[in-house]
């Protein structure tokens, strides 16, 4: 399994992704050797009883089901192909 990337030594917009403690979706690009988050802290997003958390993201409401917002991010994959 691949790890995430390490972008800089002291970043301080991470997460150490093993220490979160609630289910979590990431969006990340694939690198040779490692995953980069596509928008930083952002490309995190907390998933609790079927709500994601979108209050990071820009044009989302607070929170939305997960439902909801994978719909929605799929349909904006499929309009960018």
């Amino acid at each position: 399994m691949k790890s995430s990337c390490a972008t800089k030594p002291n970043d301080v917009e991470s997460y150490d992704l093993r220490e979160l403690d609630v289910p979590y979706m990431v969006f990340a690009s694939r690198d040779r050797s490692c995953y980069r988050p596509v928008h930083g802290v952002s490309s995190i997003v907390k998933v609790t009883d079927g709500t994601a958390w979108t209050v990071g993201i820009f044009d989302q409401p607070e929170n939305q089901t997960a439902e909801e917002f994978l719909r929605k991010v799929k349909s904006h994959l499929t309009a960018s192909k």
